[in-house]
């Protein structure tokens, strides 16, 4: 492994825990889902450190070279997180699914019910009114009813 490919991988593994790091604290990322990329970075400054190991199992994989190892094995692990994520936005788009639907049935029945008060409402008006307006007529000599009229 060359020693540009090394220091490459010392920086990028040095720039994503950095990274992590930064959007841990901030709130921005949940610890469960730092430690893949705190995993990932270790494991590249593994094989920039100790080279060896990348060229040993690149030799007993039948590799040409480790280079060509380290980035399938990079490349293995970004889609093993990419499936990981799929899986994750497929949940919570049902479960987003589920909420608007209850939001909807709620959002209908507050209006039903509101329909239903605002005919109770409308309904007790009108019979006030009609109290009203029978203890308006009142029931002395002005009242058609009293005098026979």
């Amino acid at each position: 492994m060359s020693v540009a490919l090394r220091i490459l991988l010392i920086v990028g593994a040095v720039a994503v825990f950095a990274i992590i790091c930064k959007r841990v604290k901030s709130s921005k990322m949940q610890i469960m889902d730092s430690i893949y990329w705190i995993v990932l970075a270790a494991v590249l400054i593994l094989n920039a450190v100790f080279p060896g190991i990348a060229i040993t199992l690149a030799n007993a994989f039948g590799f040409i070279s480790a280079s060509n190892f380290v980035f399938l094995i990079i490349i293995g692990l970004l889609l093993v997180k990419e499936f990981s994520n799929s899986a994750d936005i497929s949940v919570l788009k049902h479960k987003v699914e589920e909420l608007a639907q209850e939001q909807g049935l709620d959002d209908y029945d507050q209006a039903v019910q509101g329909e239903r008060i605002g005919r109770i409402e409308r309904y007790e008006r009108a019979r006030r009114g009609r109290e009203a307006g029978k203890a308006g007529r009142g029931h002395g000599a002005d009242d058609p009813m009293e005098t026979g009229e």
